[in-house]
C-alpha cells in the first residue's frame, strides 16, 4: 500500500498506513454526510395521506387527559431557513432514488392539495399531543377547502367519544364522511344504541325531538321554533 507525496514521490511503509488510514476515514465522513443531505432532500418529496381507523388511533390515544394532534414537529429557526432554500433549487428525487434510500411511503399524489416539502424541512415528524384543558371555551379550525379541517374535527370528536364525553355534533352540510365517522366511533368505543341521530325530514331513521315538549310561556314556543330551522 503506497500514499503520494507533494514532491511526486511516495511514501511506502510505515508512513502510508496512517496517512491512507486518514484518508479513508475522511472519506468515510463525507459519505455520511452526503447521505444526510441526501435523506433530508427526499423527504421533501411528500407523503400520501395517512389513514388511521379507530384501533390504531386508540394507540396514540393513551392518556385521557392529552390530545392527539396527529404527527410533526416543532417548527424552529433552521425548517424557515431550509424553506428559504428550497427556493433555490429543484427538490424533486426520481423514485427509485427515494427506493435506493430505504423511503417506501407512498408519495403525494400531484393533484393532492398541499406543498409537499413543508412537513419534509424536517424528516423526523413525532405524535403531537396538548393537554385538553387547552380545548376549554372555544375551539377554532379554519383553513382553505380540503386542507384537513374536517380530518382534524374527526380526529378531536373520535377522542371526545373515547373518553366518554357527551358529544352533540350540528353539521348543517349533512357530510355523510362524518356521520360515519361518528357512528363508527361510537361503535367501537361505546355502548350499543350510544349514536343517535335527529333529521327533520328522516324520523323513520333518527330519534323524534318536541322542542315544544315543555314549556310555560308562548315566547318560548316562538324561539323553540326559530332554534328549528336555524339548525335545519
Amino acid at each position: 500500500m503506497t500514499a503520494g507525496s507533494p514532491s511526486g514521490g511516495r511514501f511506502t511503509g510505515p508512513l502510508a498506513w496512517p496517512l491512507n488510514a486518514v484518508g479513508l476515514l475522511m472519506a468515510v465522513c463525507r459519505l455520511s454526510q452526503a447521505l444526510r443531505v441526501l435523506t433530508l432532500r427526499a423527504s421533501l418529496a411528500g407523503h400520501a395521506m395517512q389513514q388511521l381507523n379507530t384501533q390504531q388511533l386508540a394507540q396514540w390515544c393513551p392518556a385521557p387527559e392529552q390530545v392527539f394532534l396527529g404527527f410533526g414537529f416543532e417548527w424552529q429557526p433552521h425548517h424557515s431557513q431550509r424553506l428559504y432554500e428550497l427556493t433555490k433549487l429543484d427538490c424533486r428525487h426520481p423514485p427509485w432514488a427515494l427506493r435506493w434510500l430505504g423511503d417506501q411511503r407512498p408519495l403525494q399524489p400531484d393533484d393532492e392539495i398541499g406543498l409537499p416539502y413543508l412537513h419534509g424541512v424536517e424528516p423526523q415528524e413525532q405524535a403531537l399531543y396538548r393537554p385538553l384543558q387547552n380545548f376549554e371555551g372555544g375551539t377554532l379550525l379554519f383553513g382553505t377547502t380540503q386542507s384537513g379541517k374536517s380530518v382534524a374535527l374527526a380526529t378531536l370528536i373520535t377522542q371526545a367519544i373515547r373518553r366518554g364525553d357527551v358529544v352533540i355534533v350540528l353539521d348543517p352540510k349533512n357530510s355523510q364522511r362524518l356521520k360515519n365517522m361518528v357512528e363508527r366511533a361510537c361503535q367501537d368505543y361505546r355502548d350499543p344504541d350510544t349514536f343517535l341521530e335527529f333529521h327533520p325530514a328522516f324520523p323513520d331513521r333518527g330519534v323524534r325531538l318536541d322542542f315544544t315538549f315543555n314549556w310555560q310561556k308562548p315566547t318560548e314556543i316562538d324561539g323553540a321554533a326559530r332554534v328549528h330551522r336555524w339548525r335545519w
